[in-house]
């Protein structure tokens, strides 16, 4: 049987283990929390109406023709 002094040892190294972990996993948590979303906010803002339908004129399989606010829904429809 453990002691209460061997038990409060193995709590505190499960601690020290979790927020080791946690603090390598930080960035990457940030990134998939906060990071995605920003880039996401900037691609969108940095393309224009007439820069999407560009891009859906140059990258489109099926050579569809794409109006600017279909092009937009579209590309937001993409990137989500």
């Amino acid at each position: 049987m453990s002691s209460p002094i061997q038990d409060a040892h193995m709590l505190i190294a499960a601690l020290i283990i979790f927020v080791g972990i946690a603090t390598l996993m930080a960035p990457v948590m940030r990134y998939v929390c906060v990071g995605w979303r920003a880039k996401r906010k900037d691609i969108m803002d940095g393309l224009a109406s007439s820069a999407r339908v560009s891009y859906f004129q140059m990258y489109s399989r099926n050579g569809e023709k794409l109006d600017e606010p279909a092009a937009s829904k579209a590309f937001e429809k993409l990137s989500h």
